[in-house]
């Protein structure tokens, strides 16, 4: 996603969200291809990516009945 695609998607809300990957059972890593931040006020870094709504532009719109 290289900051290339912008990020839109329809099972997560808009907003800011905050993750991390799991490498191995223990060990959790996080990607600098995506911001890192503080979590909130706590000592917790973790990537975070702001998921902007989703707005189609239809071309044409047809009204079904019944």
């Amino acid at each position: 996603m290289d900051n290339i695609i912008q990020l839109y998607a329809n099972f997560m809300t808009p907003g800011r969200h905050y993750f991390y990957f799991v490498k191995s059972e223990n060990t959790i890593v996080l990607s600098p291809n995506y911001e890192i931040i503080r979590f909130k006020t706590t000592n917790v870094f973790l990537n975070s990516v702001i998921v902007k709504p989703n707005i189609y532009e239809y071309d044409q719109i047809a009204l079904v009945k019944g």
